[in-house]
């Protein structure tokens, strides 16, 4: 309802649309005409279609439509990749290490074997050294 001081004064509509055609029914009921609501059809038609180029023109200035991958999927990768690196150059280190282990044994075996070889000379040489003497204090005798 337009206010008292223009009361008297005939509204229009904004350029372009039509002023709804309405009925008063006999409830009280307000009929709206059939061209007011294929008119308003047509209205929502069009904002939908409106409302669909900005969603797509905001799509394109802000590059959603190109698929750049995550940057924490990239940074989870890296990651990943770091700690294989890691994994290979313990496993790497870890073979070193073992195979110096396997020298220092081999070394070990063969010089607790040299040593065995020299001690049982030594002990032969020192059987046969009192042998020697038992056999000179019996020509004495």
């Amino acid at each position: 309802m337009p206010p008292p001081e223009m009361a008297g004064i005939p509204q229009m509509a904004p350029e372009g649309m039509m002023p709804p055609q309405q009925t008063m029914q006999e409830g009280g009921e307000v009929e709206v005409a059939p061209i007011d609501i294929e008119f308003e059809a047509i209205k929502a038609q069009l904002i939908a279609q409106g409302m669909q180029q900005v969603k797509q023109l905001s799509q394109q200035i802000s590059g959603a439509n190109q698929e750049q991958p995550d940057p924490l999927i990239g940074l989870k990768q890296q990651e990943l990749s770091i700690k294989d690196q890691q994994v290979k150059g313990n496993l790497s280190q870890d073979q070193q290490e073992l195979e110096l282990d396997r020298q220092k044994l081999g070394q070990k075996s063969t010089e607790f074997q040299q040593r065995i070889a020299s001690q049982e000379k030594q002990t032969a040489a020192r059987i046969q050294a009192a042998a020697e003497r038992e056999r000179m204090k019996q020509r004495n005798n």
